[in-house]
This record gives C-alpha cells, structure tokens and sequence, in this order.
C-alpha cells in the first residue's frame, strides 16, 4: 500500500491590512465632474459623463470606452488602473501628458508608494486630481504589457454562469502594481473560441493567460490551435488552473505554451508582467514552469507559500454581466488545505491560509452596488474555500470565520461555503469541545451561512483509510446528524466508485448513502449539551429523525474515483497494475477497475449521470440564485433526480450479487432482463431506464409549474424537452478522441 505523505497541519491567518480608501458615490460623482469640466466639457456633460462612468465602474474597459468617446479622443486615450476600491483614471491629451484621477488614495498619499514610480505629478488641482507626465520608460510600465485573461467554458454541460474567480483576481494583481492593461474575456458570457481569436488578432495583446480546469482539455487544445492557425501576431502564453499543472508536459511540448502558473496565479503573472518588460528572467518567475530551450527539460520556478500572498480578492470587471445571465457571485477568503487526501494532487494548492475579516471589508460595498442593479437576485455569496474553518488554535480560527460572516452579512448578503467533517466532530475531543463547535455552527448560521459543502467521500472505513481522510465513517454520522439539527442546510460530496474497492466495499456504500438515521430534523428547543448526549441514543434518534436517505443531500450521485496526475491515490492504482492510457480532459489516467463487476457498474452509472448532468447543473444553479418555496421546489426536482440515480444503483448491484435493495422511492428502476457484459445490451437498460425516468420528471415538474416564476419554469421545460429527446449515452469527460 503506498505510503501517503503526510502534511503537518500548519495554519496562518494572515493579518490584512487594507486602507480604507473607498470614496462614497457623491464623492466620487463630484471628483469626475470636476475632472471632466477640467477637459472642457460642460457642466451638464460633465455631470452625465460622470454618472455614466460610476454605471460601469468595475469595468475599466468601458469606463475607458465612455470616457474616450465623450471626449472625441482617440480609442486608448483613456487609461483605468488600480484596484476597484482604489481607482486611478488617466486621461491622455498627447502621448506624455494629461489629467490623472484618483477615486481612492489622494494623490499626494500615493508618491511614497511603489506604483507611484509609473508617472510623474507636476501639478496638483485638487486632492484627488492633478496633471501628469510620462517619459517614455513610465508610458511602457503604465500601459504595457496588453495582458487577456481568458476563462474558458462548456456551455452544453454548464447552463448558468458562475463568476470567474480565478481571472478575475489575477486582474486585480496586476492592475495593483498599476502595470499594462487588462481585458477579461469570460466564455460563460457569451463568447465564443472563434470570437476570442478575432478580438485577439483585432486587438493583438502582448501576454494571453488561459485558466483552464477539468473537462476543457479540448477546448484549450481548439483555442490554441485556432491561435496558432490565424494569428500571426504571437502573444506570450500562459496557461493556469487544475488542468494547466496536470496536462503541463503536453501543452508545455506539444502546444508551445510558454507558461504554465503553478500557484494560484497572481504573483505569476505579476512576474510575467515583469518578464514581458525584460526587468526579470524566466527562472525568476515564481509559481511557474517552462521548457528550456537548450535541454528540453521543464524547469519548475520558486514556489510560493500561500501565506505570503498580499490578498486573494478579484476585480469585479465581469460580475454585473455574471448576474445579468443569472449566474452566481464567488469569493475566497482562504487558499490551500491542511489535509492530503490520496485522490488529490496538492502540488498546485498548498497548505492552508487564511484571510482576516478586513480583506473582504473594502469590496463588499462595491459588489453590493452591483447586486443593487439586479433586486430580484438572491443576495448571495458562494466562498469557494476548500476549507473554511481552517486548522489553527480554535480561538482565532472561529473569530475569523464569524467575523467574515458578519462582515458579509453587513450588506444583507448570506453565504455558502466548504469545511470538513472534523471541523464539526473529532473522536479525541472531549464534550466541551464538541459543544462549542455547535454553538460555533449555530452562530455562523444566524449570521448568514446559509448552505455549507462537507466532503464526506465515504461511509466505509476502509474506503476512508485508502482515501487517506483522516476521518471514520462513525465519525461523519455523528457530524451529520450534529448539523442537520442545528438546522444547517447541507450538501455533501461522495465518491461512490473507486477501482481498488471490492464488491463488498460498495454494497457498504450504498448502504450508508440509503441510511435514514442520519438527517435529523431540526432541534431549536435542545440545547447543544442535550443534543451532544443525544447523538448515540436510540430513542432521540427515532424522535428527531426526517427518515429521509442521507444520498439526497449528496450534490452530486454515483461519482467515480478520477486516478488524477500526480496524486498518491494513482500510484496505488499504478502499483495495482490498473493504470491505463492519460485522459488530459481531466489530467487523469484512465483505470481498469480491480473487480470487473463495479467496472461496469461505474460506466453505466457514469453515463446516466452524464445524461442529466447539465439538467441537474441548470436546477442546482436556479436553486442557487432563489429563495423560499421556489428554491424548495428546486431542490425537490434535484432529489427526485437522486433517488432515481440510487434506485439504479440499487438495480445494477441485485444484478451481480446483492441479495436485496435498500430503497423504497417513488420511482423504481425496472428489474433488470439484459446481458451487461454486451455493450449493446447495456445501452438497452440504459434506454430503458431513462424512458421510466424521463416520464416521471416531466409529471414531477408540472406539480411544480405554480410554484416556479415563469421564466424559470419555461427555461427548465425547454432544458427538458430537449434532455428527452437526446438518444446518445456519451460520456462528458471519456477519453479525447
């Protein structure tokens, strides 16, 4: 059995200290009028040009369009930089010099600041305006390099659009530095690959950075194909994100990226910028790989620990349009884990850190002015930590999520985020301990923490000992049961398939996915000493139980083990004999499965899930964006979905060996009649079963018709008609073809 290696469990919570720079709105309002009656507009256009400007303030890219425009200057002329809370407006009159703007710091605060080395001030009008020259050395670092930050997207498997966090926070470092100029381009938007390429040979940007993640492999491989086809201009690349570190050495060989970033991004390509101005070399760059020209080896640069990054906050360039399409909005306020699952390859995560309270104070008024544009929009927040809480001394750990929480909570928004079972149950612990964790929990949902994602993975302990989760299987039921009774709606992940597992193992598995004494009802009338004596009583687990299957609050069903590059878990399948051809879809290795039973299990499962996949996403994200018995009536369509996909389960386990099912739903899979070792016999159940299923949620979704506003409704039925009619069974991220 491979050795898992060990991480110690060293937590930071870095002390952020952010100024309070933040001009009200009539302040701002009044330092553009007066800016622009600076260029000779008049008053009444000034004051038009100004209230235009702060419609589309956290978008420098239009903001630098209006301004131009108004002014019957040239396209470019206008200049945004600095962070969204601490703005700077430069307004070209000839190449060298004009008017500068600050919308945060006053001027004079800023000359002792690095930034402050990119112009020169010769005159000051006000405290916030002034006159400006720039030799030629401080013109190239203000406005070059032209930098795209690209996100990628598959829209047929991902409906509704989620804030693109990671694109977003690069921009917001190295508009920081106040170095070049920035466009974000966003495929959830709306944007197409052929798009992206004209504006690129339109607008031919000096830097392109890709963030590409699982499943975007060909979509990467189209972008850089249709660059390297059409585009004559060459932009420097790089490429970022889960799938850039685990496909490095193709894109790096095969593809000619220049870059692959193997940190979160920002100091990368705060150094890229630097690279690009030949003020540093390649093997400077931190957080990076390349390929060296002379060996065709690939180097790997400095890392960076995630606890000495400055902030991990975003610009919000692409947020007003994110909401306009009914997507979500997304934060960090911590990087990295202090954990080593064997199915996870931390080599681009890190150990845990932390954000105070202050890091997320300055932004929020500036995502509440966006959110205002939408009333009918669920205020929400979604932290995509992959742990929240952190493991630091409990005292500061817990200050610092409730203070977040209230900090969010300031400006009527909730939030959901991510933790870990431990976090709410560990078996060393004594009563007191556990009793101030509920009270904990109980504390972040009255301030706000409205859904929270735990990773329970397994129920088997054996699975849990391979997965190296540091957590048994008795100690997640009694976490679950803790949260459910506080109140706290929940999700769960769950891996129900994983090559090394035996037949055993798995009917283990669905018996604790079908479990019904683990959802508790909520308890507002017990204490949390009583509810801690209650947990392992009989009595009070019968008197407080829902009797509903802990699988329908697992997010996503029957998901199997991803062998992925580099992780401990895929040496174990490596030493196993299993491993098989590189998926770089999703920077795996594709697996044969130990007992040829739950290999084929795992396939059709997989391609079920696979059919439903961007119904389910389409419902998840309504549900995200709702409120109320709207959400509710989402959420029941999502469960009626789970229990057809455990019934299946429960079908395709009687077929080889199981002497009985678990479940008792509504919807039952028929009894299966085909050969499954026969390809095409499979594909008959297949059918089959989906004819039972399609039928059942189009009578399930009409119970629901007055419950959904009417464009939700006829956007699901749409989805539905056309989910009905699909006949193919491919799989979404199978083998590249």
């Amino acid at each position: 059995m491979f050795a898992h290696a060990q991480l110690k469990r060293i937590s930071i919570i870095r002390k952020v200290t952010i100024p309070a720079n933040r001009l009200a709105y009539e302040k701002r309002h009044a330092v553009l009028e007066d800016l622009f009656l600076l260029v000779e507009l008049g008053r009444d256009a000034a004051r038009t040009l100004a209230t235009s400007v702060l419609e589309s303030f956290t978008n420098p890219s239009q903001v630098e369009e209006k301004i131009a425009a108004s002014l019957n200057l040239s396209p470019g002329s206008a200049h945004v930089t600095g962070t969204v809370e601490d703005r700077l407006i430069f307004i070209f009159m000839n190449s060298n010099t004009g008017v500068v703007c600050s919308l945060g710091a006053p001027l004079k605060q800023r000359e002792s600041h690095p930034q402050s080395a990119t112009y020169s001030l010769t005159s000051e009008i006000s405290e916030f305006i002034g006159h400006f020259h720039l030799d030629h050395q401080q013109r190239s670092s203000l406005l070059r390099p032209y930098t795209y930050l690209v996100s990628l997207y598959h829209p047929e498997n991902f409906p509704l659009p989620r804030f693109s966090l990671g694109i977003s926070d690069i921009a917001r470092a190295i508009r920081k530095d106040m170095r070049g100029k920035i466009r974000l381009l966003d495929m959830q938007l709306g944007i197409t690959i052929r798009e992206i390429v004209d504006d690129l040979i339109r607008e031919k940007p000096d830097v392109l950075g890709i963030s590409a993640t699982f499943g975007q492999h060909d979509i990467l491989e189209l972008l850089l194909e249709e660059l390297k086809q059409r585009c004559s201009h060459s932009p420097l690349i790089v490429v970022g994100g889960s799938l850039g570190v685990l496909n490095k050495e193709i894109l790096l060989k095969q593809h000619a990226v220049n870059f692959i970033a193997t940190g979160p991004g920002e100091k990368t390509m705060r150094d890229i910028v630097s690279y690009w101005n030949s003020e540093i070399s390649e093997n400077a760059i931190n957080d990076a790989c390349y390929l060296d020209s002379t060996t065709g080896n690939i180097v790997h640069t400095q890392r960076v620990n995630n606890r000495h990054y400055d902030d991990i906050l975003p610009e919000l360039d692409l947020l007003d349009d994110t909401l306009r399409k009914g997507g979500v909005m997304q934060l960090e306020s911590s990087r990295g884990c202090s954990y080593a699952c064997s199915f996870c390859p931390r080599e681009h995560k890190g150990i845990w850190a932390g954000e105070d309270a202050n890091a997320v104070v300055s932004l929020m008024p500036e995502i509440s002015v966006v959110f205002d544009r939408y009333p009918t929009t669920d205020r929400r927040i979604f932290l995509v930590d992959e742990e929240f809480v952190g493991y630091e001394t409990d005292e500061l750990s817990l200050n610092r999520c409730l203070n977040f929480a209230k900090a969010i909570k300031q400006y009527n928004f909730d939030f959901e985020t991510s933790s870990r079972i431990d976090q709410v149950h560990r078996p060393r612990k004594d009563k007191a301990w556990h009793v101030n964790r509920i009270e904990f929990w109980k504390n972040l949902r009255k301030n706000g923490l409205s859904r929270c994602l735990f990773g329970v993975e397994s129920g088997v302990d054996s699975i849990l000992q391979r997965f190296n989760k540091k957590t048994t299987s008795h100690q997640n039921s009694l976490a679950i049961r803790i949260l459910t009774a506080i109140g706290l709606p929940l999700r769960f992940t769950y891996i129900t398939f994983d090559p090394l597992m035996s037949f055993e193992e798995l009917v283990q598995t669905y018996q604790f996915l079908g479990r019904t004494d683990l959802v508790l009802r909520e308890c507002k009338e017990i204490t949390p000493d009583a509810l801690w004596d209650g947990l392992e009583n009989e009595d009070f687990i019968r008197d407080h139980s829902t009797n509903t299957p802990f699988f329908q609050h697992v997010s996503y069903m029957l998901v199997s083990m991803e062998a992925l590059t580099n992780s401990p878990y895929l040496k174990m399948v490596e030493e196993a004999g299993l491993a098989g051809e590189l998926n770089p879809l999703m920077g795996r290795r594709e697996v044969i499965y130990l007992d040829s039973r739950i290999g084929t299990i795992s396939e059709i499962s997989q391609r079920w899930i696979d059919r439903s996949f961007s119904l389910d996403y389409l419902l998840k994200s309504y549900e995200k964006t709702t409120s109320g018995d709207e959400r509710q009536s989402l959420r029941s369509l999502r469960v009626f979905l789970k229990n057809s996909s455990y019934d299946l389960l429960g079908a395709l386990l009687i077929q080889f060996g199981m002497k009985k099912k678990f479940s008792n739903l509504a919807l039952d899979i028929p009894e299966i009649q085909f050969d499954l070792s026969k390809t095409s016999e499979k594909l008959a159940f297949l059918n089959r079963s989906f004819s039972v299923l399609a039928g059942g949620f189009n009578t399930e979704l009409g119970n629901y018709k007055t419950a959904l506003s009417s464009a939700i409704f006829n956007e699901i039925k749409r989805h539905v008609a056309d989910w009905s009619a699909r006949s193919e069974w491919t799989l979404i991220n199978g083998a590249c073809e």
